[in-house]
């Protein structure tokens, strides 16, 4: 990740207990923060690498858009001092440089293909706290090998991860209650289902795929892959 250029604004950025900064701008480039949430909201708005807007309901932030090129993402807690709750419909879409994104906690939705058709995302990591995952939000991302859905995490959209040819693997909390239709769709190496509930088991078994608990993971290593 290139960490050589640095934010002059106050925008800090944690996620997973990392914080890194990026993107230089001036001052003048960022937008004075308003405490009416009503005046801001709908207002495309910049933090570093990072397009958003206000989320009028609560006055949290739903990220629009990536704007930098970075291979390691730590999505982050907040914005200007806001905290982010959604990730927004094709935020991500498209991207060629993300390798491996981390969603931080406190971030409960992910909106449809917010993440899809990114050419080189590996791996995914999603943040406690994280409540819905739209259709599509992993879709048609070729070098995509693992996927962990978070706990708490009940249910996903359809497609989530379809059309994803190199995904191996999925982690699949005690949350999680049901898997949209067509979920892994065109995913021919899936071959293996990790968790530690009656439900991963269950849809190990209905997909054909090979189950393994997390918790012989943690006792016995890589001799359960």
């Amino acid at each position: 990740m290139n960490n050589k250029k640095y934010i002059k604004a106050g925008c800090i950025i944690l996620a997973m207990g990392f914080a890194f900064t990026a993107g230089r701008i001036s001052k003048s480039s960022i937008p004075e923060q308003n405490a009416n949430v009503e005046e801001d909201s709908g207002k495309k708005l910049i933090c570093g690498r990072y397009e958003y807007e206000i989320v009028e309901q609560d006055g949290t932030v739903r990220i629009l858009s990536y704007l930098g090129e970075e291979s390691i993402i730590f999505i982050p807690e907040e914005l200007d001092g806001k905290k982010i709750s959604v990730i927004g419909e094709k935020a991500f879409s498209g991207n060629a440089d993300m390798e491996q994104v981390v969603i931080s906690s406190g971030i409960t939705k992910i909106e449809r293909e917010a993440f899809a058709y990114c050419s080189k995302l590996e791996i995914v990591i999603g943040g406690q706290g994280l409540e819905e995952i739209g259709w599509g939000a992993f879709a048609y991302c070729p070098s995509l090998m693992e996927i962990r859905f978070p706990k708490g995490l009940k249910e996903t959209g359809g497609g989530v991860c379809a059309y994803c040819p190199s995904l191996e693997k999925i982690y699949i909390s005690d949350t999680m209650e049901s898997i949209g239709d067509k979920a892994f769709e065109g995913c021919p190496n899936l071959m293996l289902v990790y968790g530690s509930s009656m439900y991963a088991e269950i849809y190990a078994q209905q997909e054909g795929l090979v189950y393994v608990d997390v918790n012989r993971i943690e006792e016995e290593g890589n001799l359960v892959w």
